[in-house]
């Protein structure tokens, strides 16, 4: 089994860095002319060591330009291959080029490589390139220590492309042409590149690597779309043409750059795509049929997306759950942090709960324990909707709000929540969550998480490095001790991957109800209590949307609930438990699971049950509601 010196873990969680930063075609010097040289090959600059643990064992690694590729390049010359090389005791290679991996190399040249880099060498005679001939060109090492991880990969398994992948091990040299194998889905682009020369090298050839989109798209209007693109010809990607396949539709964008995309670099395009068929899985595939007004080498070459693209789609509320505590000195980075997102979003897209869960905080939520198991692995963090590819994410306000503007607006799913029969005394309260899906679905994908956060918790003392280590928090007092008072502490959370309620098929635009008993000793104050759904998506972890609602000081808020008329004559009153209307037409009132406690005329009254109702006043086609707390 191969091994590797770090985890695929840390790739994944560094890969929007290698999309940002990493380069497709790294060259010994800025190419600018046709007879100039440039490294062509498929993996970026960083270098990755992978080997098998053992001992006395022959590595090959090779990458292969096609048929097609090489009738672009006809006439041109090899030169060389620059070979990347990670860790190794004895570090003699030996580069080659052959037509077939399984047969003799064409040419072969033995050299000496360095740890931890790239590696230039040249060939003592050039191989040419002939029209429609593909070829290989790669290098083979001798280990001698079963420490040693000599192949080296860039990481990039989002951008993995099998013809930069090609890996051989065996105990004897000639055992490696029947070894040939490709690994790249878990380790990447192996590190290998031709050095090019000749008079006939590309001038528009631009790779699509990768195509990055939202995960749900409203049909009809316009979602935003990102190309990681490759320049790997010698001038400079001034505008693209771009083809978009979805189904049977196709179509063509120009797009004009305002920062080029220099030769043996990457570069990110933005445009905008408009589905016109609706599907769970629809498929947008995007290909760069010219460059710089010139037919693209690698028109043929394609990257595609799946977006669930509905009709009927809803608002999408953000999850931030973070990871904190009272005696960790750096957790009011994440305090303010929270609290800006609370008071900036909190009304509209956004949910903080707060995760006290070191050893010994008095806020300690038990049942959140398997939470920490998302990949938390210190104070403060937190995870944003619980998306794995994003991973954890430091809670300090600028990434906060990053992640959460770049965050798709748009759910395919919808869930909301209401609550009623709140006991105080016993602090339990009902809670139920409506779920509607903009298409049908597998409704067995999905769970439901049930949450309780308690706000103006405290006051308790808070150990602070801002100020007395380290800069001052904007806003935040500088001593090494704070009195501070909590919000959106979790209290309670049913089951941290949700319990599964949805029937196996969904059907689109039809409510899927459940009510859940939450019962919460941990809470202080009743009054202070937000109740939280999350829908859960089982296969991925993450949170596809979610809803909230807040009983403060006996009123309780729920969501959806707002006048439709003002100007409509009638008050309602409540004594006690007892609720009285005074008015033209009639009130209705409602608890917030659906039932109907009473419908009132003019001076008429009714006792009613400690709960939240939702009293909706008639007259005439006007409707005007409130919302009442009975103890």
């Amino acid at each position: 089994m191969m091994t590797q010196t770090k985890p695929i873990k840390g790739i994944r969680a560094t890969k929007r860095l290698f999309v940002a930063l990493a380069t497709f075609l790294m060259c010994v010097g800025s190419a600018t002319a046709q007879n100039d040289s440039f490294h062509f090959g498929y993996c970026s600059n960083d270098i990755k060591g992978v080997g098998v643990g053992q001992d006395k064992i022959y590595y090959g690694a090779a990458i292969e330009i096609t048929a097609e590729q090489a009738t672009k390049f006809a006439g041109c010359q090899v030169t060389g291959v620059s070979v990347g090389f990670a860790t190794g005791v004895k570090k003699d290679v030996e580069i080659f080029v052959t037509h077939d991996l399984t047969a003799t190399p064409v040419m072969t040249k033995a050299g000496r490589v360095s740890v931890n880099r790239f590696n230039d060498f040249s060939f003592d005679t050039p191989y040419t390139i002939t029209a429609g001939q593909k070829f290989y060109v790669g290098f083979t090492h001798y280990c001698t220590s079963s420490v040693s991880y000599p192949m080296a990969f860039d990481g990039r398994i989002d951008n993995y492309d099998r013809r930069g992948d090609y890996i051989s091990f065996s105990t004897a040299k000639e055992g490696l042409a029947n070894q040939w194998t490709h690994i790249g889905h878990n380790y990447g682009n192996a590190c290998v590149r031709a050095i090019l020369t000749g008079d006939n090298l590309p001038v528009a050839n631009a790779l699509p690597r990768k195509l990055e989109g939202p995960a749900v798209a409203e049909v009809g209007a316009p979602s935003p779309f990102t190309l990681t693109v490759a320049n790997s010809s010698i001038r400079p990607i001034e505008s693209l043409e771009l083809t978009l396949t979805e189904g049977e539709n196709v179509s063509t964008q120009s797009i004009s750059l305002s920062t080029p995309i220099a030769p043996n670099t990457e570069g990110q395009v933005s445009f905008s795509y408009t589905f016109i068929g609706s599907g769970d899985q629809s498929k947008l595939s995007a290909s760069i049929s010219k460059v710089n007004d010139t037919e693209n080498d690698a028109k043929s070459d394609v990257v595609s997306v799946i977006v669930s693209a509905n009709l009927n789609v809803f608002p999408r509320i953000n999850v931030v759950e973070e990871f904190t505590g009272t005696t960790c000195a750096n957790c009011p980075r994440g305090i303010v942090g929270m609290e800006y997102m609370e008071k900036t979003y909190g009304a509209t897209n956004w949910i903080g709960i707060a995760v006290h869960n070191y050893s010994g905080d008095p806020m300690r939520c038990v049942a959140y324990e398997e939470w920490m198991g998302l990949g938390i692995s210190g104070a403060p963090q937190s995870t944003f909707n619980r998306d794995m590819n994003l991973g954890p994410i430091d809670p300090s306000k600028d990434v906060l709000e990053r992640a959460h503007l770049e965050a798709s607006p748009i759910s395919n799913m919808r869930v909301k929540v209401s609550v009623d029969n709140v006991n105080k005394a016993a602090k339990t309260a009902d809670i139920t969550a409506t779920v509607t899906s903009g298409a049908d679905a597998d409704g067995s994908m999905y769970s439901l998480a049930f949450v309780v956060t308690e706000d103006n918790v405290g006051p308790y003392d808070q150990t602070n490095n801002y100020g007395p280590v380290l800069p001052p928090l904007e806003g935040y007092p500088t001593t090494g001790r704070v009195s501070q008072i909590y919000n959106h502490v979790a209290r309670y959370i049913n089951s941290w991957n949700g319990t599964v309620v949805l029937p196996d098929a969904i059907v689109a635009g039809q409510d899927y109800s459940h009510k859940h008993t939450a019962s919460t000793p941990a809470v202080g104050n009743m009054d202070e209590t937000s109740y939280i759904v999350l829908l859960i998506d089982r296969t991925t972890q993450e949170i596809v949307n979610a809803d909230k609602v807040s009983l403060k000081h006996g009123n309780l808020n729920p969501s959806g609930v707002q006048s439709v008329a003002d100007a409509v004559d009638g008050n309602i009153s409540l004594s006690g438990r007892f609720a009285e209307y005074f008015g033209e037409g009639s009130a209705t009132i409602t608890s917030l699971s659906g039932t109907t406690a009473a419908q009132l005329r003019n001076a008429q009254g009714t006792h009613l049950e400690p709960g939240i109702y939702v009293v909706a006043i008639r007259n005439g086609k006007s409707v005007k509601t409130h919302k009442i707390a009975v103890k």
